[in-house]
């Protein structure tokens, strides 16, 4: 599971047609922060930085 995380994160060709479509990159990246349980203080930054 952990490889096509990770695979989502770094190949996903996905680009934003409407506002309302979440970034399948940005969610596999959530999911993997939550499971790896980096702490918060890094959380928010890695986030920030793949919008």
């Amino acid at each position: 599971m952990l490889d096509f995380l990770c695979d989502r994160v770094l190949n996903d060709p996905f680009e934003r047609q409407y506002k309302f479509e979440d970034n399948p990159r940005q969610l596999a990246l959530k999911i993997i922060i939550k499971q790896t349980q980096i702490p918060d203080f890094f959380v928010g930054s890695v986030i920030n930085s793949t919008s």
